[in-house]
C-alpha cells in the first residue's frame, strides 16, 4: 500500500512537471514533432514514471548497500570521527557557520562548506559517531539525487517516452566513477551539492510550467544550499537558466526571477573580487541572449507569471533584484564588519585555492611548484582525455591520481593533441546540433563544462585527477551516452511510458552490460573502501609508482601495529618497506624521511633512524618536529652540541612551542651555560607567562650557579603555579634548612 502511494506520488510529480512543454522535445532524438501516435499500445505493457523512479531508486540502493557496513576511510577525519566541531552535535552549528571548512592548530585553513559539517553535527547528535550511520545517510542522499535526476530528465525529454530519462539515470546512478563520492564520508559535500542543484533544477521547471511562485523559493534555496555544500558546483547554476530557455517556454520575467538569484549567489561566492560582478552579469544576461536566439523573446504575453496586466510590476521587481544583488556583492564586507560578523574572513577563503589557506603540495599536483604554459595546457588537455577514458571505461579505479600517476606533458604531446581534438569535436556537436538534438547538445555541454572545471586549466586541483571532481560532469556524460544508445539501438521512443515488449536483443544486451558491469565494479569498490588499510593496500597494485600511496599504507600499518595488543612484526616490516619506497620514489616527499626515522626508533635501530632524520631536516627545512626529534636522538647518543643545534633550529621555526624552550634550555643546562638557559626560559615566559616549567627551570639554573637565594626566589614564584608539585616542595624545604630558616621549613 505504501509503495503504491509513493509510486503514485512520483508519477504525479513526473507528470505535472511537463505542462507547457515544447512538443518538439517529445522525442529525445528529434528536433521536430513526431507524427506517430503517442499513446500506449493496448498490446504493450508500459512502465509508468512513478514506478520507474521507484525501481531506479531501489536498484541504486541495492548496489550501494554493501558500502553501508564500511568503517572510516581516507580523509573522513576532515568532517567526522573526532572532528572538533561536528562531534559536539547541533550545539556546534553556530560555530560551524562562522568557521572554515578545514582548519588546524598549525594555522592552515581553507574553504567554506558549512552545510556538510551541519549534516554531520546533526547526525552525531542523533546517532553518535557511527560510520555505518554515516555511510547509510550517504547512500540515501545519493538515491534521492538519482530520483531527482530522473524526474528532471523526464521533464527535459518532454515526459512522453521514458527511455531517455530512464537510461540516462541508470547510467548515472550505477556509474563506478561515483564510488569515491558515495563511499567516502568526506565527499558528502559533493553529494549534497549535486542533490540541491537538481532540486533547484526541478523546482525551476515547476515554477515556469505551473506559473506558481511557491516553487521560486525552492529554486533559490536549493542553489544556495548547493553553494553552501561545495562552491565549485556554481557553473551548473547557469545550466538551470539555459535549460529553461532550451526546453521550456519561460517569459522574460519568469526567467529573470530564476537567473538573477542564481547569478547573485554565484558572484557572492567567488573568491576573486574583481570577477564577482562580471560573472554575475554573465550568469544573469546569457540566458536572455539565448532566449532571443531561440526566438522566444516575445512570449511574455502568453506566459508571464501573472499575465500581461501586471508584467511591468514584475519587471521592476526583477530589475530591483539585480540592483540589490550587485550592491550586496559590492558592500557585504562593510556591512558584515559593521555588524561584528566574521563573514569577511570566512568568505575570502570560500574556494580551495584562495591564499592564504590551502597550499597544494607536489604530491597532490605535480604542477603546484611551477609549470610552463605549454605544460599547463598540455597536461590539462591530457587530464580531460583521462576523464573521458574513465567515463567510457571506469577501470581500474583508485583513490589517488597525484604525483607520478599523471604525466606532465607539453601541449605538443600526441595524447594532449588527440584529447583536445576529441573535446573540440564534442563542442562542435553542441554548436551544430543544439537545435536539432537539444538533449544531446545539452548533455555534452554539461559534461564539457564539468570536465573543463576539473582539468586544472582554470585552477589547479588538489589531486591532479580525481574521480570526485567529475561527479557533476558525469550527468552530462550519462545523457549523451543514453541518447547515443537510443539512436543506435532504436527502442520504441514514440509511445508514452517505457515499453519492453519487442525490445531488440542488442538493446537488452546493452542494458545488461550497464547493469551487471557497472554494478560489479561498484560492489568491488565497496570492499576496497571497507576501511583505510583495505583501501590503501587494495589499490597498491595500481599505485606502485606513487610515493603518497606508499606513505599512506605505511602510516596505516604503523597505526594498526601500535593499536594491536600483540606484537605485529610483519606489519612493522611492511610499514618499513613502504616508507622506504616512499623516499625512493620521491626523495623530497614531506614527512617521508621523518616517519621512516620514527619507525626505526620504534624498531630500536637508532643508527638507521639517525640517517633518516638527518635527511629529513635537509628535505623539509620547515618541520620543527624533524629538528626536535633529531635533537633528541643526538642527545641520546651523547652528541650534546649537535642536539643543541637541532633544538635551536626547531625553535627558530616554532617560537610558540613551550616544549622546545624546555628542550633548548636543558641542553644549555647540560653544557653548563646557565646564563643562556636562564635567558631562554625568560623568553618563554613572554609567550607563556603562567607556565610552571620556565619559572622552575630558572630556579634550577640559579641553584646550579650556586646562588641559593635567587633559586629560592624563583622556586617560590613557581610553587603557586603548581601547588601539588611535591618535588618542588621538597627542594624548597631542603634549601630553607640549608639557610637555617626554620620558620619556613614546616610548611614544606
Amino acid at each position: 500500500m505504501c509503495s503504491l502511494t509513493l509510486e503514485r506520488c512520483l508519477s504525479l510529480v513526473a507528470g505535472k512537471c511537463i505542462s507547457g512543454v515544447n512538443e518538439s522535445n517529445l522525442n529525445p532524438l528529434a528536433g521536430k514533432k513526431s507524427n506517430k501516435k503517442s499513446g500506449p499500445s493496448p498490446n504493450k505493457k508500459v512502465v509508468s514514471a512513478g514506478l520507474l523512479a521507484l525501481v531506479l531508486g531501489f536498484l541504486t540502493f541495492l548496489v550501494y548497500v554493501p558500502s553501508i557496513s564500511n568503517d572510516y576511510a581516507l580523509d573522513d577525519e576532515l568532517v567526522t570521527q573526532g572532528h572538533r566541531l561536528t562531534s559536539r552535535g547541533i550545539s556546534a552549528i553556530p560555530d560551524i557557520f562562522d568557521s572554515f571548512y578545514y582548519f588546524d592548530d598549525a594555522g592552515n585553513y581553507y574553504g567554506y562548506r558549512p552545510l556538510v559539517l551541519v549534516s554531520f553535527a546533526i547526525e552525531h547528535d542523533l546517532f553518535g559517531e557511527d560510520p555505518e550511520i554515516g555511510h547509510g545517510i550517504n547512500v540515501l542522499l545519493y538515491v534521492l539525487t538519482c530520483v531527482l535526476v530522473f524526474l528532471t530528465l523526464v521533464r527535459l525529454s518532454g515526459g512522453q517516452s521514458l527511455w531517455f530519462p530512464a537510461l540516462a539515470t541508470l547510467i548515472f546512478a550505477l556509474h563506478p566513477l561515483h564510488t569515491e563520492v558515495v563511499m567516502s564520508l568526506k565527499n558528502r559535500d559533493e553529494i549534497l551539492g549535486m542533490l540541491f542543484v537538481m532540486l533547484s533544477f526541478w523546482a525551476a521547471f515547476r515554477f515556469v510550467d505551473r506559473k506558481h511562485f511557491g516553487y521560486l523559493p525552492l529554486v533559490v534555496i536549493g542553489f544556495a544550499f548547493a553553494m553552501l555544500s561545495i562552491p565549485t558546483i556554481a557553473p551548473f547554476g547557469l545550466f538551470i537558466s539555459l535549460a529553461l530557455v532550451l526546453f521550456g517556454n519561460p517569459g522574460k520575467v519568469e526567467l529573470a526571477f530564476v537567473a538573477i538569484p542564481i547569478a547573485f549567489l554565484t558572484g557572492f561566492y567567488l573568491p576573486a573580487e574583481a570577477l564577482r560582478f562580471p560573472v554575475m552579469l554573465l550568469f544573469a544576461a546569457l540566458p536572455f541572449g539565448f532566449l532571443a536566439v531561440l526566438g522566444k523573446w516575445k512570449l511574455d504575453a502568453e506566459t508571464a507569471v501573472s499575465g500581461t496586466k501586471n508584467r511591468y510590476v514584475y519587471w521592476v521587481a526583477a530589475l530591483g533584484l539585480l540592483i540589490l544583488g550587485t550592491w550586496g556583492v559590492a558592500n557585504y564586507k562593510r556591512m558584515a564588519v559593521q555588524r561584528g560578523y566574521n563573514l569577511p574572513e570566512v568568505s575570502e577563503q570560500m574556494l580551495l585555492r584562495k591564499k592564504p589557506g590551502r597550499r597544494i603540495s607536489l604530491s597532490e599536483n605535480p604542477m603546484a611548484l611551477g609549470a610552463t604554459t605549454s605544460e599547463r595546457l598540455g597536461t590539462s588537455f591530457s587530464v580531460m582525455g583521462i576523464y573521458l577514458k574513465l567515463h567510457l571505461l571506469p577501470y581500474p579505479l583508485r583513490y589517488y591520481y597525484g604525483y607520478n600517476q599523471v604525466e606532465i606533458v607539453p601541449v605538443t604531446s600526441l595524447w594532449a593533441i588527440l584529447s583536445l581534438l576529441v573535446h573540440l569535436g564534442l563542442l562542435g556537436v553542441v554548436l551544430l546540433f543544439w537545435r536539432r538534438f537539444p538533449l544531446l547538445a545539452f548533455g555534452l555541454a554539461w559534461y564539457l563544462a564539468g570536465v573543463l572545471a576539473a582539468s586544472n586549466l582554470p585552477l589547479l586541483m588538489v589531486g591532479i585527477v580525481g574521480e570526485r571532481l567529475v561527479y557533476p560532469a558525469s550527468l552530462g556524460f550519462a545523457m549523451a551516452l543514453a541518447w547515443l544508445l537510443i539512436w543506435l539501438l532504436k527502442p520504441d521512443t514514440d509511445r508514452a511510458g517505457l515499453s519492453f515488449k519487442g525490445l531488440s536483443p542488442t538493446m537488452m544486451g546493452a542494458l545488461l552490460v550497464i547493469i551487471v558491469g557497472y554494478s560489479g565494479v561498484v560492489v568491488s569498490r565497496a570492499s576496497a573502501w571497507e576501511d583505510r588499510y583495505a583501501l590503501f593496500s587494495g589499490d597498491m597494485p595500481v599505485l606502485e609508482r606513487s610515493a603518497k600511496a606508499h606513505h599512506l599504507l605505511a602510516t596505516e600499518s604503523v597505526v594498526l601495529a601500535l593499536e594491536s595488543p600483540l606484537p605485529q612484526p610483519e606489519m612493522v616490516r611492511q610499514a618499513h618497506f613502504h616508507f622506504m619506497e616512499t623516499v625512493r620514489i620521491d626523495t623530497t616527499f614531506p614527512l617521508g624521511w621523518f616517519d621512516l626515522g620514527r619507525l626505526r626508533i620504534m624498531m630500536g635501530d637508532k643508527e638507521g633512524a639517525l640517517a633518516a632524520y638527518e635527511r629529513s631536516v635537509v628535505v623539509d627545512t620547515f618541520s620543527a618536529e624533524s629538528f626536535m626529534d633529531l635533537g633528541t636522538l643526538y642527545g641520546d647518543l651523547g652528541r650534546e652540541k649537535d642536539a643543541l643545534k637541532m633544538y635551536l633550529g626547531a625553535l627558530e621555526i616554532d617560537k610558540g612551542n613551550l616544549a622546545l624552550y624546555a628542550a633548548v634550555s636543558f641542553q644549555y643546562f647540560k653544557l653548563e651555560n646557565y646564563d643562556r638557559a636562564i635567558q631562554l626560559n625568560q623568553q618563554a615566559l613572554k609567550y607563556f607567562p603562567l607556565a610552571f616549567d620556565p619559572v622552575a627551570n630558572i630556579g634550577k639554573c640559579w641553584l646550579a650557579k650556586g646562588d641559593t637565594l635567587q633559586a629560592i626566589e624563583w622556586f617560590e614564584r613557581a610553587l603557586p603555579l603548581k601547588p601539588a608539585e611535591k618535588g618542588l616542595r621538597q627542594t624548597l624545604n631542603d634549601l630553607y634548612q640549608s639557610q637555617r630558616d626554620s620558620s619556613q621549613v614546616s610548611p614544606f
